[in-house]
Order: structure tokens, then sequence, then C-alpha cells
């Protein structure tokens, strides 16, 4: 911090800079006990170094590789600990590399093709999935990409809607296939059933009931079951009454399932077009002239039980010729006996009755079945449709074994024109402008994972709506299951939902715009009870206002969303936790609200906040907190620039001993970088070698490693992983990384010399960085900071600087350098000195006093000997190659000269 002490009896005072904080570009003015710097340019704090006490220079970052294309977005997929990949959207393609190998020179892939605009994407479980605003791709551990969709390996969750027509889950907005699943006791639970049946109940008590007859309109088989309901009742059917079919015209065959016992008198006498009866084992009486007169007959089944045939029951069945019976042609002759039975009817015998015809309903709106199984078996059915609509399918004839204890699945797709969801506003009908149901989901471009579930919004279609994944029958939330009902609307203007953001206990939902309704609203799970819902998102708090612009992040709990304020947050008050906004950056707003704040970035990166804009950073850190003069805590916050690469640039040339007989030294320029024109040629012995001619002299040059000119392309998206790598992208389609990861590493042209030490070397710089990382990709960097224009806390006396005072206390990086210079309101700014740990040029510069040192620490006095000035400040910098610097303290004294004598504006 600055400070500022009265010196003896008060004729000499003095100026000390220390534990500074960030930069502050919102009061340029000077400011009496000023801690933080009102310049400051890629310079930070490094809490895996010294931390807090030292402002540095910013480790640099290096290209990995080049895709050629735009990057997008960045991922990561995590299989297991040590097995970790990079996933990189460039342009339309996806690549995927291992992190362990990012230095190889280039990403494996491509290994899908997308769309080529901002993608957003979610990790779940080992599996990466990605939204491009037109499908989800998912990739998977093995690194397989594959589009989210029916019929591959990425195909969504297929639910079961119903078993045994009781509603089981909701249908899929992913899919419109669909389950649903019957477990059968017994056979006649799902025997086929003549609909347009007549009843009456028998006994109400036992839900029992009797067949009385048939629709008039009816036609065809007649098939009676074993059970039907009756006011939604279930009853079981014991009898067929007397005359129930009596003089039926329109029957062609009778089919009477297990469990009904008698067949009344004349049951189905002159039914003039029956051809065959199949009775069941338990039909054990047939009445008198059941089925007298029916002409057309020619088969009929009796069933085992059976003890009585009525009088003249087949009287006059003149075509009857079979007869099936369970037990031998004897004791049928004795039971038929009076009944009326042709002679010329053969008798079969047979032992059991092995098929049935099934009737099984569909609940589920659908126009389309596609598959029954009856255990693992495929069985053929038959679609029955009301209207466009299958209510049910037949399995015409199937063995009655088969479906005892049987378990049946169907598959189907659900009905584009009755898929449930009522979203406002929405057409699901297939083609004539409508919507496919996936493409609720598909069109998705907002991504959040809160209560362990999967939040989608973004979708053009439903600017308002948010769609949340569901639980699958294995009780786990399937990314790819989202339920017609999981969704929610927050308003219904024209501002669509930005963005969504786990807050705490909330899912915070941004919309871009405020229509009166609201522009933040806050949900939280609510347990429902109900098993094919079971939770429910409702709203708790709205904000009105103040919205978003840009993205949101999760900052160590801190929830933050750039607004038009900046970079704000969503408080929480003390004493009733209700939110409120604050804003985070007021000390940055005058550099970041002039960025186009809708294209940041925000990524979090060693304990800090990125925010990357155009080619620059705002670095917010979340260890440095004070409370702004509005009441809100903020961070302190560090400005970083040049953040890019660059196209066509070339190799600087520097000045170096000359080792041939061509060219000469120049040893008044060795190491500073040339602007002649340089030249190749090659010795007597072959050897290349490089050089510059002036004033008729040729000079040895050699290639400095730092990269000079080119067009530049500024970074446009941030990445950080694990709080600890940051990586970005630019436009031109380049990928980098920060070089933090480089701490305790030495650059392979060091580690390549034959004396290299490298334990020495990791013990040395275990946590430090070697300064060759400290290139912008090759690029000098620029690192610098300034001062307060201080008017030493006496704003209305003139000063003067004690000779020999001023005193810089700096990092020691084993190279590189800075220059200093002095500002005053009285001469404006000068250079002090340019000071490396191999020389220093100053013309006022007191040689004796300079403390050289191989301490991390060194104390530079800097012989400043400024006299008159109200105001001064002292600036920093450096934009020489691999040169950082690192500054501890800055200090000087002065004398009080005089009053102002006239006015200094």
């Amino acid at each position: 911090m600055a400070s500022y002490k009265k010196g003896g009896t008060g004729v000499e005072y003095s100026v000390n800079y220390s534990m500074m904080g960030g930069v502050d570009f919102s009061s340029p003015e000077s400011i009496s006990g000023r801690r933080r710097y009102p310049y400051l340019e890629n310079m930070y704090r490094d809490y895996d170094g010294e931390g807090a006490e030292l402002t540095e220079s910013i480790p640099g970052f290096r290209k990995l590789f080049s895709l050629g294309e735009k990057i997008n977005a960045f991922y990561l997929q995590r299989i297991k600990k040590g097995e970790e990949y990079l996933i990189i959207h460039a342009g339309k393609k996806l690549y995927r590399t291992p992190l362990n190998a990012i230095d190889d020179g280039n990403a494996q892939g491509p290994i899908k093709s997308v769309n080529d605009n901002k993608s957003a994407g979610f990790s779940f479980g080992k599996n990466v999935y990605i939204l491009d605003g037109d499908k989800i791709t998912r990739i998977d551990e093995n690194g397989n990409a594959s589009f989210v969709s029916d019929g591959n390996t990425a195909a969504p969750y297929i639910p079961t809607t119903y078993v045994n027509c009781e509603e089981y889950e909701q249908l899929n907005l992913l899919t419109r296939q669909f389950y649903e699943e019957f477990y059968v006791a017994f056979p006649e639970d799902v025997a086929y059933e003549t609909a347009e049946l007549e009843y009456r109940i028998s006994d109400k008590e036992l839900k029992k009931c009797a067949v009385t007859g048939v629709s008039p309109s009816f036609s065809g088989d007649l098939y009676i079951p074993s059970f039907t309901k009756i006011g939604g009742e279930r009853y079981a059917v014991e009898s067929i009454d007397e005359y129930a079919f009596a003089d039926n015209l329109d029957i062609d065959s009778v089919t009477v399932s297990d469990g009904i016992t008698e067949i009344g008198e004349r049951a189905f006498s002159s039914a003039s077009k029956l051809v065959k009866v199949t009775l069941p084992d338990s039909v054990r009486v047939i009445g008198k002239r059941a089925f007298e007169n029916c002409i057309m007959l020619t088969e009929v089944r009796l069933g085992k039980e059976l003890t009585t045939i009525g009088e003249a029951a087949f009287a006059d069945c003149i075509n009857l010729v079979t007869v099936k019976y369970a037990y031998d042609g004897v004791a049928f002759l004795m039971l038929s006996s009076g009944a009326g039975i042709p002679e010329k009817a053969t008798i079969i015998e047979y032992s059991k009755n092995d098929t049935i015809k099934a009737k099984i309903p569909i609940m589920t709106p659908t126009d389309s079945l596609m598959e029954l199984l009856i255990g693992d078996e495929s069985v053929d059915f038959l679609d029955v449709y009301e209207g466009d609509t299958v209510t049910s399918i037949i399995i015409p004839e199937i063995e009655k074994k088969k479906l005892e204890s049987a378990f049946i699945r169907i598959r189907g797709y659900a009905h584009r024109t009755k898929f449930i969801f009522n979203s406002p506003g929405v057409n699901f009908i297939s083609g004539m402008g409508g919507i496919e149901p996936c493409d609720a989901i598909n069109k998705c471009t907002i991504c959040e994972c809160f209560d362990g579930r999967v939040f989608l919004s973004g979708n053009p279609d439903f600017p308002n709506t948010v769609f949340y994944s569901s639980r699958d029958r294995s009780g786990n939330v399937n990314p790819l299951y989202f339920g017609v009902m999981n969704y929610f609307n927050d308003g219904v203007g024209g501002f669509p939902i930005i963005s969504l953001l786990s807050a705490g206990d909330s899912l915070a939902v941004f919309k871009s715009g405020d229509d009166g309704g609201g522009s933040i609203f806050y949900h939280v799970p609510k347990e429902t009870g109900i098993d094919i819902l079971p939770k429910l998102y409702p709203v708790s708090y709205i904000h009105s206002g103040i919205y978003a612009i840009g993205n949101t992040i999760s900052f160590f709990d801190d929830p933050l969303f750039i607004s038009h304020a900046g970079i704000s947050a969503l408080d929480k008050r003390a004493i009733n936790l209700d939110r409120s906004i604050a804003c985070r950056s007021h000390n940055v707003n005058p550099e970041l609200l002039s960025s186009n704040l809708s294209a940041a970035s925000l990524a979090i990166w060693c304990g800090y906040l990125v925010t990357l804009i155009e080619g620059k950073i705002f670095l917010a850190d979340s260890r440095a907190l004070f409370r702004h003069e509005t009441g809100n805590t903020e961070y302190e916050w560090y400005y970083l620039s040049g953040i890019g690469t660059y196209t066509g640039d070339t190799f600087a040339y520097e000045y170096i001993k000359s080792d041939t007989r061509e060219c000469e030294t120049r040893e008044d320029l060795l190491g500073e970088k040339t602007e002649s024109t340089v030249y190749g040629a090659a010795t007597t012995d072959g050897e290349e070698y490089f050089y510059v001619i002036e004033n008729g002299v040729k000079y040895r040059v050699g290639k400095s490693g730092e990269l000079i000119g080119g067009e530049f392309h500024p970074a446009t998206i941030a990445f950080g992983i694990d709080n600890k790598l940051l990586f970005f992208g630019t436009d031109s389609g380049d990928v980098c990384v920060f070089n933090n990861d480089m701490r305790g590493i030495p650059p392979k042209s060091l580690a390549a010399t034959p004396d290299f030490d490298a334990s020495a070397y990791e013990a040395a710089m275990k946590r430090n960085i070697h300064p060759d990382f400290y290139s912008f990709a090759g690029h000098a960097p620029r690192y610098a900071l300034s001062t307060v224009c201080d008017d030493g806390g006496i704003p209305d006396m003139t000063k003067d600087t004690l000779k020999n005072s001023t005193v810089i206390k700096c990092k020691s990086f084993g190279c590189g350098g800075f220059t200093i210079e002095v500002g005053t309101d009285k001469k404006g700014y000068r250079e002090l000195a340019s000071f490396s740990d191999s020389q220093l040029n100053f013309e006022n510069l007191d040689f004796q006093n300079l403390a050289f040192s191989t301490e991390k620490k060194l104390t530079v006095p800097i012989g400043e000997r400024e006299k008159g000035w109200l105001e001064k400040e002292i600036s920093i910098y450096t934009e020489k190659f691999s040169s950082p610097f690192g500054i501890y303290s800055i200090s000087y004294r002065f004398k009080v000269r005089g009053k102002i004598k006239k006015s200094r504006i």
C-alpha cells in the first residue's frame, strides 16, 4: 500500500508503495493514500510464487497448434485421473487430444462435423455432450462422436410410458419412440374382446356379469372375453344369456374365453352365418337349442369340463362336419345324445385348446407401432385404429402357454399431432411449418447442470422455456431423457433467455431484457410426491431492471454475470438472504465497458476470474477483496493486453559476436535488435551466417528467438481447467495455453546444454518460471505499472525529492529488466534508468549504490532529483523480449519547498 510518513521535525516526508493492490482505472486524479496502480499492464500477483507481496509480470503463453478455422469452444473430458482430453470445436469440426499431449503440436481428429457457430456443452459421467443449435453430439470415453438421434449408438432414452395400462414414464422430447409393457398372469387377461358386446351385472358384490348380446351394427368374428370393464370396474364374465345372439345374421364365428361356464338356451339359435364355434374348457353347460338351426356351422370345439349338452342344442345344423372334443368318441356319444348333432359329423379327439386371439390396448397416442416382443420372441400383430390413432393391437393366434406369466413389450412412435407438450405458441405438427418434438431439445444452445440434472434453453422456437432432464427407470438422471412435462417458462415477452447459472441452492435464469415481468428468475427444486413428475422448479424470486448481456459463471460460489454495469453479482444480503445485484468491477469499468461485453468469454484460472474480450483479459482476484464506497464487496483487478497470435510474423535478429572473418562484432549493441536489412551468406566452410551492413561494414547478427511483425489475431474464447490451466483460441484457429504450467521446468534450449544440472535447476526454480516462458507466443509483451500521480499528502505545497532517496525493491528473474520513468506536473515524463541483471544505463545513476545480488530481492537506488513538483508518479515498464520483472516496493523521500505561487492547471 502507499504510505506517507512525516520525517524528523516535519521538514522531510517519505512515500512508500508496497503490498499494492490491483489496477484502478476509475479515478485518474491524485488521491491521497492511494493503494492501487492507476495503470497496470500484463502484471499480476503470482500466488503459486511469492503471492500478494509482489506485483510481477504474468507468464507468457505458447501456441500449441493451429486448426485453420475459428475456435468456437473448448471442453474437458475426464475419463479418470490422469486420462483427460481437451475437446476443441473449431469451425465445422470437433477435435480431441490428450491433455498430457497438448505440446505435441497437433489435435487428434477431426472426430465429427458440426455447425460452425458458438456451441455449448456439458459433461455427464465420462461422456461430453455438445449443442450446436441444430443437434446434440455425444463424445464417449473412447473418443467416438455420434449425433444424438434414433437408431445410433447415442440414441436417446426410450421411456416406458405405460405398464399394464398405468402411466409410468413421460414421453421423451428427444425421441418419439416409446415402450409399453404388460405382465400377463393368465392368457384370459388379454383375450380378444368384441367391443360391441353388451352385458348385465349378475352379481355386483362378486363382480360377475353375463353377456346379453351385441350391437346391431356388429358383423364378423365374435370374441367373448373372460373379463370386461363396466363403469370402470373389472367384472368376470360367467355366462352367455338366453337368446343373447339368437337370429343374428352377421356373426361369422364365436370364440368364448376361459372362465365362462354356461351357454344359455337358444343363445345362438338361427345365427345363419355362423361357421365356427370355439368353447373353452371351462364351459360345463350348453343350454337347450343353443345352436339350433345354425345352417352354416361346420366346426365346433367343446371343452373337457363339459357335463351337459341341452336337448337339440345342435339341431338342424346340417353342415356340421367336425366336432373337436377332449375325450374319445364313445364318451362324446353318451354326452351328446339328443343334442341333434348330424350323424355325418366327425368326432376329433384332442387334449387341449392351445391357441388364443389376444388384444392388447395401447395407451400412448401413436400412429405407428414397430415391434411386439413376448419374452425375447418377436410376434406378428395387427394394428387397430380409431381414426388415425392406433388404440390396440391384436395377436391373431398364439399359444396360450406363451402368454402364461408372460412379459410383453411393445415399441412404437408417438403420434406427431398428439405429442403432449403445452409450451405456449408451439405446433408440433410435422410439415406445414410445424416442429418435430426432438427439435425442442436439439436446437438449444444454453446448458447448465443443477440439482444433479441437465437444464437446457436457448431454442429460438422456445425463447422463454427451460427444459430439464429426467430420471429414467433405473432411478438415475439420464442426460438423454427430457420428459414432456419437465420444463418451465420464465416470462412470455420478446426477450429470450440468454444464460443459466447454478447459484447455490437456486438455478438463476437470465433474460436478455426486461419486458416488465422480470429479468432474472430464481428457481428452487420442489418434491411433488408424484412418480411420473417427482420434481418441479418453481420461481422463488425475480429481479427486475438489470439484465445479462453476456456469459455467466460461478466464481468460487459468487454467481457473476455480464451486464451493462460490467461484471455483476447475485449478492445475498445478510439480513434476509434476499438476492441483490452488486457490481464487482468498478475499478476496471472505464476500460471494460468500452469493449463489446456481449462477446466476452469467462473462465477461472489460478484463483482469478478471467474476462476475455477482443484480445484483452481482465483478471479478478478471488483472494483480494475490499469494500467499495458503494458498500459492495469487490475484487482487486488486473489487466492483460496483446492476448492473441500473429500470422505473417518473422524472427527478429540481434547483434552477436562474430566468429567469421567475413564480419565484425558490434560491441556497443551486443544483444540488441537490429533494424537494418538482414542478409544471409555462407562461410568458406559452408556454414550459414547472417549479417547487416552499416556504414559499409558487415556486422554479425543472429536470430534472437523473438518474433516481430505480422497480422494480429486477438483471442476470442478462454477456457480454464481445474483452476490451473488457461487455454484460449482465436478466430484464425490458433490454440494457446498460458505458461504457468512451466513452473520449475527448464526451457528446451537450456535442458539440451551439456552441463545442465536438472536437480540443481529444480531446487532453484521449483516455484519459479524461467524467463524464456515470458513471451506471448514468441512476441514481446509490454509489462508496465505506474504509481498514482501523487501529491505526497500535501496538495498545496511544492516539493523536492531528496537526493538518492528513490529506491525500488524488485525481484531477480536472472535476466530481463525494466525502464524507469518519472513524471511530474512541472516537467512531464522523462526516463530515469534502464535496468537489467547484466547492465544499467542511466545518466544520473549512482553506480556505487547499486546492489547487484543473486537473491530474489534486489534493492535498486535511483538517482532521481526532481525539484519543485506538486504531483509525481513513477512508471516502470519493459517491452524487451523475455524480460519479466517484479516490484515489491517503490519509495522516496521529499522536502516541502513552499506554497504554490500560481495555478499550475
